[in-house]
């Protein structure tokens, strides 16, 4: 009966070692799931902070390009204008 009875015994330490293992990894499995929580919220406010520089540069772009549009529609405004007397003195029409 003492082996039976160490047998026990050794079951009983094996099973609350176990228990005490479960328990330190659901401890750790939680921290995990806090980070993973963590985490994500990070990455969604990155995700937003992006988005709002993306669209003030698309914004910056737009300005530019109507910018650059004005300026060769400017210039060609006043090469037409400075050409077309040359032109007509040239013909002799004025």
């Amino acid at each position: 009966m003492s082996r039976l009875e160490e047998v026990v015994v050794r079951l009983r330490e094996d099973v609350s070692s176990l228990k005490a293992l479960f328990s330190k990894a659901s401890i750790r499995l939680n921290h995990l799931e806090e980070n993973v929580k963590k985490l994500r919220g990070d990455i969604k406010a990155l995700n937003n902070r992006i988005d709002t520089d993306i669209k003030g540069l698309n914004d910056k772009i737009d300005s530019l390009f109507r910018w650059t549009v004005g300026m060769i529609l400017g210039m060609w405004v006043t090469v037409m204008t400075t050409l077309i007397p040359i032109l007509l003195k040239i013909l002799g029409v004025i």
